[in-house]
């Protein structure tokens, strides 16, 4: 069985379902928990899923699932981890935030789910309890294979609703957002050696390419500069047209409901861990370069871009938005001063997303130079559609200068 915090108790469960379920007399008899996802699918948190035998006014005994969410069991990780403050964020995102922003959509008339609320929000374990959306019919795409438009044409409404409903919020109380100012990352050591690893292990992979020593070069100089300038991708936009992002908007943070034909029909974002006040079009680019298919991702950003700042608009119109509605040039013009986002998701975060070695995935080997993490940051840089993508878009940064020295 797996090993679960220590805090986890029946009594714990209890308290929180008891007052989820409205129902003084809830007793759990027993829980046993297993991991929620698959190793590699994710790093910065313990995800359990736990079977909880309960009973209710006295009755006879029910099961039922839930999803706990909490702090990573390795205390040197969490600290790390917790010092970005992503458990304080996702806290006060369910806590706070986000039933504000269904609020908001039910005031227009739109019944349309951003999210799933949460059972219990716990600060003090940095814990979050949650419905089994898998009970519900919902289950997660492909990260591997990424998704075709029809996937993408949902969660480019979702976000831009999403993105719309923080504009608002912030118009009507410009203090809403205080704790999501700072970017969702520092360049600490940890930071520091993340990039240096990363960028290592690509160039130790790019050495391999026939052809490719010109961008070995380039790369070379540049990768000194990664955590410097990925800051810089968080600093306040030139443009004045910001949001609460997302901030980690890819295919395994959302949840999608199927038909017979696996049509997606809906979907639930979920893990709000890494949200900023910053640039919107980082939550586009993020999910088009980390969870579509190579087609979308090579040659349809800027069609995406223009279906989002529609739909951004008519939400913004709807919701009585009083400020300066941005326009689709603005947001591209956000787009190409923040262009180094590109560069930093392709190299530090897609190798991560569609790594096939999920048994011997570790989010240690990430910030260490180990054997062990070298083998496995080497395995992870072998995969042919990253190399197919960092292939594609190394001339293409080229031509805008993306690969030069930047200071």
């Amino acid at each position: 069985m797996t090993k679960v915090p220590d805090f986890l108790t029946n009594e714990y469960l209890e308290k929180a379902l008891r007052k989820y379920e409205k129902c003084d007399n809830l007793k759990v008899l027993e829980f046993k928990c297993k991991p929620a996802v698959a190793a590699g699918n994710n790093y910065a948190s313990l995800l359990l899923r736990a079977s909880v035998k309960l009973s209710k006014n006295n009755n006879e005994e029910v099961e039922k699932s839930i999803i706990i969410k909490t702090v990573v069991p390795d205390p040197e990780i969490a600290k790390s981890i917790e010092d970005f403050g992503i458990y304080k964020r996702e806290i006060l995102m369910y806590d706070q935030i986000l039933p504000k922003y269904h609020a908001l959509l039910e005031s227009m008339g739109d019944d349309e789910k951003l999210y799933s609320p949460a059972i219990a929000v716990d600060p003090e374990n940095s814990t979050l309890i949650f419905e089994d959306l898998k009970k519900r019919g919902f289950s997660l795409a492909s990260r591997l294979k990424g998704v075709d438009e029809t996937h993408l044409n949902l969660v480019t409404r979702k976000i831009a609703k999403f993105h719309a409903c923080s504009m608002v919020l912030h118009e009507r109380d410009e203090s809403s957002f205080n704790q999501f100012r700072d970017p969702p990352f520092v360049a600490n050591a940890e930071a520091i050696s993340y990039f240096d690893g990363m960028s290592e292990a690509l160039l130790e992979q790019m050495r391999t390419w026939q052809g490719y020593e010109y961008y070995v070069k380039k790369f070379e100089k540049l990768k000194k500069w990664l955590p410097s300038e990925v800051m810089n991708v968080y600093s306040e936009s030139k443009i004045p047209i910001s949001v609460l992002t997302h901030g980690d908007l890819w295919v395994n943070n959302m949840m999608f409901k199927y038909d017979e034909k696996m049509k997606p029909l809906e979907l639930l974002l979920i893990d709000f861990q890494i949200g900023y006040f910053g640039t919107p079009v980082t939550d586009v680019l993020y999910f088009t370069l980390t969870s579509t298919i190579d087609d979308i991702k090579f040659t349809k950003f800027p069609e995406i871009l223009q279906k989002y700042h529609g739909i951004l608009v008519s939400c913004l119109k709807q919701l009585d938005f009083k400020g300066k509605l941005p326009t689709l040039f603005e947001l591209y013009n956000q787009f190409v001063e923040k262009s180094f986002f590109e560069l930093y998701t392709v190299v530090s975060v897609l190798p991560i997303i569609i790594n096939k070695e999920e048994e011997n995935a570790d989010v240690s080997y990430l910030m260490t130079d180990t054997p062990e993490a070298q083998k496995f940051k080497k395995e992870m840089f072998a995969n042919e559609r990253l190399i197919a993508t960092v292939k594609h878009f190394l001339p293409l940064w080229d031509k805008v200068g993306l690969l030069d020295p930047l200071h």
